[in-house]
């Protein structure tokens, strides 16, 4: 039962490390943008930020559930190369369940038109990029021994 408990705990650590580590990398490009080519980047932030938060929730959700998404009990080779495309696939399906309406005549709302960022595929293609980065640097530091 114990060592139930403990592996339980392993796959949550591993999926919170994994999820929050894509997310700071879609936030942070995300962020640069808002603040780069906005007048007002407030308004916006909220949207830009808020559709990568969503797919990290649901990245957790399906790693809790699923367990063979975190298959190897750690962060190990063939994950920092997987993980980013289901956490961009992730991204692309918010926004369009956000950003979809029932009818072709209806315009989405100003404010989230700016969510249409997400299916950019340079911006993907970058964001996931760089979460295979820093899962990776990730890998290497957590298999080194502190001295």
């Amino acid at each position: 039962m114990k060592d139930k408990v403990t592996e339980q705990g392993n796959r949550f650590s591993l999926a919170c490390t994994c999820g929050l580590t894509m997310y700071a990398c879609a936030a942070g490009y995300g962020g640069y943008f808002v603040f780069r080519g906005s007048s007002s980047p407030t308004q916006y932030l909220g949207v830009i930020l808020g559709l990568p938060a969503v797919a990290t929730i649901l990245f957790l959700l399906t790693a809790f559930n699923i367990p063979g998404l975190l298959a190897p009990g750690r962060i190990a080779f063939p994950l920092n190369l997987t993980l980013p495309p289901v956490f961009a696939a992730y991204v692309v399906l918010t926004v369009m369940l956000l950003t979809s309406t029932g009818s072709s005549l209806i315009i989405p709302f100003d404010r989230l038109r700016v969510a249409l960022f997400w299916t950019s595929p340079a911006v993907l293609i970058l964001v996931t990029f760089s979460q295979i980065l820093c899962l990776t640097a990730l890998t290497k530091l957590k298999a080194e021994p502190v001295d």
